[in-house]
């Protein structure tokens, strides 16, 4: 099962102290803790680049008993004006999708160290780990990280095909979809929230920004997207690549390595076909206990055609998914 508290962190396991006393992010100090007067803090469920996640029971007379996720965002001045936008945008989004978590109520507390700052909550209904924290955790074989990697492919295809592009495409915005909480106890919560069906779906969450400004993943982000430009289905294919790389190597993510995105990708385009597929061979090694060499290879192969310059010449999500479906790929040796 995965761990639901999450500690504080300066190594990228968990949100960084900095950002605590900077002010950016609110402090729950204790828990449980009470919050907006109707819900009560019980866990820590993650934490993203601009919030945190909080699992919660309702406590107020409308809620009573009922589990939900609040996300505490980053601290900022937005007026009203956003917050209605947003809420609106999520709305017709939502009607979209099931697959989509609906946010079901928001409110705004301030800031401990700027009274004319805000920090804009959002409640939400309780769904599974991430898609990172699952993989990286679990460890899962490769019939369910395969099985995870069509799920992901066929989540982004149904945004696609309802007019939703990602802004901010990454494995901590993919979660695994759990049972009904409705009516549980906190300790029937902890034996239920990792439990997945074989089918392991996924639900989606940050569908629409909550800041003013653009705001993405820079490991999962195109090189155009990185440069300025605004996402699209093509960069969303790139974003993808990222993503079943992640879920097939439970953890690595192509050009991360030490931050340098952008750096990492321009030295990747610098190089022949040939260099190319080593560099992506060498950012897994050698497979370790998850992929054998002619995994590792197919799944080097995979990627090097998702990962060109030119966001035309990617291939679409339905010939992604037709290879990952292809039993031929990712092929045991053995």
């Amino acid at each position: 099962m995965p761990e639901l508290q999450c500690d504080l962190s300066d190594n990228g396991q968990a949100e960084s102290t900095y950002h605590y006393l900077n002010g950016s992010l609110f402090p729950i100090k204790g828990l449980p803790y009470d919050i907006n007067e109707k819900y009560r803090i019980i866990e820590k469920l993650g934490f993203g680049g601009f919030s945190t996640v909080w699992l919660a029971i309702g406590i107020h007379k409308e809620n009573l008993g009922r589990w939900f996720a609040i996300k505490i965002l980053k601290s900022n001045k937005s007026n009203q004006d956003d917050e209605n936008k947003l809420k609106n945008d999520l709305r017709k989004l939502e009607e979209k999708s099931h697959s989509i978590v609906p946010c079901l109520d928001t409110f705004r507390i301030k800031s401990c160290y700027d009274t004319d700052n805000q920090h804009f909550c959002l409640v939400m209904k309780v769904s599974g780990p991430s898609l990172r924290a699952y993989v990286v955790t679990e460890k899962p074989p490769i019939d369910k990280r395969r099985l995870l990697a069509i799920n992901s492919t066929k989540l982004l295809m149904e945004m696609h095909q309802n007019g939703i592009v990602l802004d901010d495409l990454s494995s901590s915005n993919f979660l695994l979809r759990i049972c009904s909480l409705r009516g549980f106890s906190e300790t029937q919560l902890r034996e239920k929230i990792g439990e997945f069906d074989d089918k392991l779906q996924l639900d989606l969450i940050d569908i629409v920004g909550h800041t003013t400004f653009k705001a993405f993943t820079t490991a999962y982000a195109a090189p155009e997207v990185l440069e300025g430009a605004s996402s699209t289905i093509e960069s969303n294919v790139w974003g993808l690549g990222c993503l079943i790389c992640e879920i097939m190597t439970l953890g690595w993510v192509p050009f991360e390595e030490q931050h340098y995105v952008a750096r990492n990708q321009d030295a990747y385009f610098g190089m022949d076909d040939e260099g190319k597929l080593k560099h992506l061979l060498q950012i897994y090694g050698d497979g370790g206990d998850y992929l054998d060499a002619e995994q590792a290879s197919s799944l080097a192969k995979f990627l090097q055609k998702i990962f060109v310059m030119d966001p035309p010449l990617r291939p679409t999500t339905k010939m992604i998914l037709e290879c990952l479906k292809d039993p031929k790929f990712l092929a045991s040796e053995s």
